[in-house]
């Protein structure tokens, strides 16, 4: 049925940050006309007025909002992103009852996505979700101080308090530090060549953007 419809989604530009759920309906074979020059909350109202189809919102935006819509049946959730794990992308933890793209991707065609569409879909999810806010120090910092900082961060994310604000605000989203952020990174920034092609040809063929 997501096949045979055609559906409305509204964006900002092709490289703001929505490239990530427009990358999914591309590997879904959706067929989805792109409004752009919109504001996530202009395409939420363009949706509840029927003009739009199409919206996502981020896990915060979702338990603040689109609960309670969900709940009187104004909106019916389809999938997640997910969340990256390693080279994988596994369920969001906050939505564990919903499909990923990928798992839709793999009911659908029946078999696991590949290639470099599915790569580039990836590198955009770590972008925005495991390598989007961050917390660095200057290279060189002593390991002592380092160690320090994560102890300190770690510290703040047991506490019971901080876990149940945090939770109901933005979800129950993992923490990564050390080698695990720093392969999160380089998962979201370090595009293979052939990657990068495909990329730049999608963005030039479908919508006639060359990136600056």
């Amino acid at each position: 049925t997501l096949r045979k419809q055609k559906l409305k989604y509204g964006s900002k530009q092709p490289d703001a940050g929505e490239l990530r759920v427009i990358l999914a309906f591309e590997l879904l074979d959706m067929k989805v006309d792109v409004v752009f020059g919109l504001a996530r909350g202009e395409v939420r109202q363009a949706m509840m007025r029927g003009e739009i189809e199409l919206n996502h919102d981020t896990a915060e935006t979702y338990l603040a909002n689109g609960a309670k819509m969900e709940k009187d049946g104004e909106i019916v959730p389809l999938f997640t992103l997910g969340y990256p794990k390693g080279e994988a992308i596994v369920r969001d933890p906050t939505f564990p009852q919903l499909n990923t793209a990928g798992e839709l991707y793999e009911k659908l065609n029946g078999k696991a996505p590949t290639g470099p569409l599915y790569d580039t879909y990836k590198s955009f999810v770590n972008l925005g979700v495991a390598a989007s806010k961050g917390f660095a120090l200057p290279s060189g910092t002593p390991d002592d101080i380092r160690d320090a900082y994560v102890a300190a961060m770690k510290k703040t994310l047991d506490d019971p308090d901080f876990k149940k604000s945090a939770g109901d605000e933005v979800g129950d989203v993992p923490q990564l530090f050390g080698n695990d952020a720093d392969f999160a990174i380089k998962q979201a920034v370090d595009l293979s060549p052939e990657t990068n092609k495909w990329l730049l040809n999608f963005l030039a063929t479908q919508y006639g953007f060359k990136p600056s």
